[in-house]
């Protein structure tokens, strides 16, 4: 965030959770940044107000495929995250969200998400529409309640290849 600042300020970033692993010292350290504000928990995804932001940015070392990356998409906002787990399988990096290789020097990442967000903002809002509307198809496509009931039905009906 403080390198971001530097490079780009007009962009601020709002960090959303519950934040159980941060300690106090580590949020103050966030809070203390211009460009951030800590929102905290939230009760559903829609409490956010994804039409407020222009992309959802997803932290992590390690992860399987979050439904918070689901629900993102789903609401029309790119996402930035690691290339780490599931997660390659809904982003496919410049088409549905922007994919950020994992390095283990805490620099060198910072620099990746700080790369992704400025391939972001150098797009055209038409341009980011798109990515943003293709990250929405995507999840209705695969894991919206039409293929849920699909999926269940093929099941149940054996009708699904082994």
């Amino acid at each position: 965030a403080r390198a971001l600042s530097n490079l780009m300020p007009s962009v601020s970033i709002d960090v959303w959770g519950a934040h159980e692993a941060a300690s106090e010292a580590e949020l103050a350290v966030l809070a203390s940044l211009p460009n951030v504000r800590v929102k905290g928990a939230y009760r559903d995804f829609q409490d956010i107000g994804a039409s407020a932001y222009d992309a959802f940015i997803y932290t992590t070392s390690f992860d399987g495929m979050p439904n918070v990356l689901l629900e993102a998409m789903g609401a029309g906002l790119i996402v930035i995250a690691p290339d780490v787990g599931g997660i390659p399988e809904a982003i496919a990096d410049g088409a549905t969200g922007y994919l950020v290789s994992r390095h283990l020097d805490d620099e060198r990442l910072a620099d990746a998400y700080i790369q992704a967000i400025r391939r972001l903002y150098a797009l055209a809002s038409a341009q980011r529409r798109a990515i943003g509307e293709s990250a929405q198809r995507l999840v209705a496509e695969r894991h919206g309640k039409e293929h849920h009931a699909r999926r269940v039905q093929e099941v149940l009906l054996g009708t699904v290849a082994p």
